[in-house]
């Protein structure tokens, strides 16, 4: 099993990350073009959050990544709406500025389910 699938008591439960993950995967798959622009974004999160960054400079990074990637994630219905759900079950909405602040290991667990699920989709 990956990594990246695996639970801890301080991150996200499984059923998200395989969200989080298969948004990113269908990124990957469906929009190449796109995905090849977001994954340089993408790993620099992980860098950070692997760098053990600050956690309100890593809340910030999320929000502004997140803000910054929703409108270029696809045209398609489908991976619009995978995405969509993955921000509502993390109470996140971009329209309506709403980001609550998570903890380390939840950026963790969210950047790495969606980089291991682009990566996935890309190759």
């Amino acid at each position: 099993m990956k990594s990246w699938f695996c639970s801890n008591s301080d991150g996200l439960d499984a059923t998200i990350k395989t969200a989080v993950y298969a948004a990113g995967y269908l990124i990957g798959k469906n929009n190449k073009d796109k995905a090849t622009a977001i994954l340089p974004v993408a790993l620099a999160a992980k860098s950070a959050v692997e760098s053990g960054a600050d956690n309100g400079a890593l809340n910030a990074l999320l929000k502004e990544e997140i803000t910054a990637l929703v409108p270029l994630v696809s045209n398609d219905p489908v991976i619009e709406a995978a995405v969509a759900g993955v921000l509502s079950s993390l109470n996140i909405s971009v329209y309506g500025n709403v980001f609550p602040t998570f903890t380390n290991a939840v950026i963790k667990d969210l950047v790495n389910s969606f980089v291991s699920g682009m990566q996935a989709g890309i190759t």
